[in-house]
Parts: C-alpha cells; structure tokens; sequence
C-alpha cells in the first residue's frame, strides 16, 4: 500500500466534509490582524502532498476540524517517541514504553533518523535524544572530556555523565548533572550504556518544535 504525504489531513478534512480549499479556508482562524493562520496556497500543497506538515500547522488544523493535533500528524513528519521521564534531582529514569508516550515533534528541517528516542525532564523542559540501536564503546567513548550517557543498571537507568569506563568488567565511573550542589562521583556495573545525541531546551528552541501528547481525548487546553 502506497501513503501519501500528509495522508492523516486528508483524512480527517475529508471525514469532516472539507474537501475543498474554498470549504477550509472558510473556517480558517485569523490572527487579531485579519491574516489567515495558513494561507491558501499552503492549505493546497497540504492537501495534495507536496508540502510536509510542521507542528504549528498541526495544532491550526487539529482546531478547525476539533481533533487532537496527534491525528492530523502522520509518518512524514519528523517526530521522535518520548520513552522515559527523567528525574534531575536522583539522576534516575522511569521508563515509560514506546507505547505508552508522548512524542517530540521537530521542525521540518531536521531529518528524521531512524531508532531515535527522547528522555524528557518535565520540570526543565528539557529533551534528550539518543538512539537506541547506538552503544559507548572504545571506539565512540571520548575520555578527554565527560559523555552524557544513559546507563541501563540493577538499580534502574541513569541519565549522567560517563567520565571512565571499564567496558571488559562494564563497569562505569560517571557523575550526576543534577541540581545537587556537590556532584559525587560513583562506579557502577552496567549492562548497557547509550550516548546522548543531542539535547533541547525546549522553553527555547523553535515555535514548530514540541511534545505532543499521544492521547485521542480531546485535551481542553486546545480549544
């Protein structure tokens, strides 16, 4: 079976009974300025798949049509599963399961890569990125310098910093960047260690960047 680009919109706006660009720009919201939140030409190169959706476009049609931004996004859209809530003040992440998850969506000039997960500091807004099919080793491990890392332990996973590792023994020396004013330096025996790609501070980052809640009530906070 073939999808198309942006198959979710047309599925919905169809659904709703809007299968004209004249029908959607009839209910389209303005700004206090009169201006259309998206133009007519962008609603066409929506609905006939030559332009990705981004995370701001989402949340003007997911109003229109009175459905969670989650069903107007689709495959094409650059969005990466939140799987663990980090806890800056014990370092520790409660896994929360690819199934049961929020996801980060990213503006459309970043490119999606495959096996990408998120870990989310609710209390910092803050995202960390990390792939899970890739492992510190002696040949990625940069001991100059201390390497955020997710530690998979006995005692859970850990979000910190790798400064030394044993990776015969698998044991790893590391520090916690948490909010405590001393940060003490402990070693552990690992079963797995994953390097942090790339982090987010997102009271920062880009309008069309965000966390989407994977849920299919209607949150009242969009409406």
């Amino acid at each position: 079976m073939i999808h198309l680009m942006n198959e979710s919109l047309n599925y919905q706006l169809n659904k709703a009974g809007l299968t004209r660009i004249k029908e959607i720009m009839e209910v389209m919201p303005r700004t206090k300025h009169g201006k259309f939140l998206i133009d007519q030409s962008t609603v066409g190169l929506h609905m006939t798949g030559s332009r990705r959706l981004n995370l701001e476009h989402a949340y003007v049609y997911a109003k229109i049509l009175k459905v969670h931004p989650w069903r107007i996004l689709d495959d094409y859209v650059c969005r990466y599963p939140v799987v663990g809530n980090y806890n800056p003040n014990t370092g520790f992440v409660t896994n929360r399961g690819k199934f049961q998850n929020d996801y980060l969506v990213c503006s459309n000039d970043l490119q999606y890569i495959p096996n990408t997960l998120v870990i989310l500091s609710k209390s910092c807004k803050i995202a960390y990125i990390y792939n899970e099919g890739v492992f510190l080793n002696e040949d990625n491990f940069n001991s100059a310098e201390p390497q955020r890392c997710i530690l998979e332990t006995d005692k859970g996973e850990i979000l910190g910093f790798v400064n030394h590792c044993d990776f015969e023994k698998q044991l790893a020396q590391f520090v916690l960047p948490s909010c405590i004013k001393q940060w003490k330096t402990e070693t552990i025996k690992y079963s797995n260690i994953r390097p942090i790609n790339e982090i987010l501070n997102l009271n920062t980052v880009s309008d069309l960047t965000g966390i989407v809640e994977h849920t299919f009530e209607k949150p009242k906070q969009y409406y």
